[in-house]
């Protein structure tokens, strides 16, 4: 008898550009691959993409930034956007 493998969609890739963070959404299995290079692309070429816009969800992450004395450690909740792949290829043509 075999076992049944359970797919659950949809799937977020995190990327980042420095401290910036933003997830690739793929909703289905075959925007996977699509997603991953969404993810390196956005990571390299942040500046050409208004993800703001297109986002369909928010996600909280913390930023820590340190000042000169250690005891100035200062942690920041930030929000990222969410944005699909399907509108990824809408609107930006690889």
């Amino acid at each position: 008898m075999r076992k049944k493998v359970k797919r659950l969609f949809p799937i977020d890739y995190y990327g980042q550009d420095g401290r910036w963070q933003f997830a690739v959404r793929a909703e289905k299995p075959d925007e996977v691959l699509d997603a991953k290079y969404w993810q390196s692309e956005i990571s390299c070429n942040r500046d050409k993409y208004d993800l703001l816009r297109i986002a369909v969800a928010r996600f909280t992450y913390q930023v820590g930034y340190q000042g000169e004395d250690s005891y100035e450690d200062l942690r920041v909740k930030m929000m990222g956007p969410v944005v699909t792949v399907a509108k990824l290829n809408a609107l930006y043509k690889k």
